[in-house]
């Protein structure tokens, strides 16, 4: 986009430079220069502007459809953009949501053997623990009644 923009302004400033050019051309000339002592007004008004105003015209017409394109075309590419940064976010949250299921699932999913033997090893503590502790109250109590 900037560089067909850069183009365009180039194209722009080269033809302007030509017209001068030609201008130029046209006021060395002999019988020019004698026409323009007598009538500088009406030369000026008539073929110079004309010639100007036409070229430039022409150029400034395909600017302005080039400068519409532009800016249709960046509309689009932000909507696309606007777009795909919204499906990326769905599809991210989507996965983020199967990720915590499947964790949920791994977590829960035992089988009968392992969970006999987790309630096994916690029975096993529990009983532990209630045996420690029973043990420390009549260790207790025997201190007590000495």
């Amino acid at each position: 986009m900037g560089d067909k923009n850069k183009q365009i302004q180039i194209k722009l400033k080269q033809t302007s430079f030509q017209m001068m050019i030609d201008i130029e051309k046209q006021f060395h000339n002999d019988r020019l220069k004698k026409h323009l002592k007598k009538n500088i007004s009406k030369l000026l008004s008539k073929s110079i502007l004309r010639k100007f105003v036409t070229r430039f015209n022409s150029i400034y017409s395909k600017f302005r459809r080039l400068k519409k394109k532009r800016i249709l075309i960046t509309q689009r590419t932000q909507k696309i953009i606007q777009q795909e940064n919204q499906s990326n976010r769905k599809q991210e949250v989507e996965s983020a949501i199967i990720n915590v299921k499947d964790q949920n699932q791994q977590s829960l999913n035992f089988s009968d053997k392992e969970l006999g033997r987790v309630l096994e090893k916690k029975i096993q503590s529990l009983e532990f623990f209630r045996a420690e502790k029973y043990e420390n109250k009549n260790n207790v109590k025997e201190y007590l009644l000495k």
